[in-house]
């Protein structure tokens, strides 16, 4: 309960957005044939410090502007929709927590072999189309942790199993692409959007 009430909590005044006058960067079509846009990523000139050197720096992470030629929407982003927004929130905490008890029943055997620690899989860039469908995700795989140690702090890893790793993340991976999320509605219409999907638990 805790878990979903900070999720509604940091919902509630969220409001959703296009990503405008961003310069689109690499592209990529999945393996249903879907044509992704990515931002382009920013460069910098750098002088070495005490030497006449310059060097170029990219810096910037790309994010998925365009599904199909359509805006990709980030759910956090600032959007003025008085009707949906409330809505929009709420249904993704649902779907949110959804997604999370599939993932608890697609492992439940390989939690039982799991050391203690506190584990986390983050799917990033989870692009989802106008009708509630995953098109498009990518993820560094589960990690485990101390208990003690927090998301977000860079605390150190504790060794898995690699078989035990190999396992869940496929489980999950093929679990992902078979969600269904509520599609997000801006101005009543259906669009595209994404949003990062962390799905964490604790083995004592």
């Amino acid at each position: 309960m805790r878990i979903v009430a900070l999720l509604l909590l940091s919902l509630c005044t969220i409001q959703a957005s296009a990503t405008d006058k961003i310069a689109n960067g690499k592209t990529i079509t999945t393996e249903k044939g879907d044509v992704i846009v990515f931002s382009a990523t920013t460069t910098k000139e750098l002088h070495i410090a005490n030497t006449n050197e310059q060097r170029t720096v990219e810096y910037g992470q790309p994010k998925p502007i365009l599904l199909n030629g359509k805006e990709i929407y980030y759910i956090k982003d600032r959007k003025t929709d008085t009707v949906n927004n409330f809505r929009n929130g709420q249904i993704w905490v649902a779907d949110h927590v959804n997604a999370c008890n599939v993932f608890d029943k697609e492992i439940k055997k390989e939690k039982k072999q799991l050391a203690t620690g506190s584990y986390e899989i983050v799917f990033k860039d989870v692009v989802i189309n106008e009708q509630g469908k995953i098109v498009y995700f990518r993820t560094e795989g589960i990690v485990r942790r101390k208990h003690i140690d927090r998301q977000h702090v860079k605390p150190a890893m504790l060794p898995l199993s690699d078989n035990i790793a190999k396992a869940i993340n496929n489980k999950l991976t093929h679990s992902i692409g078979k969600l269904e999320y509520t599609p997000l509605m801006i101005a009543g219409n259906a669009t595209p959007y994404y949003n990062y999907l962390t799905y964490s638990f604790d083995i004592d």
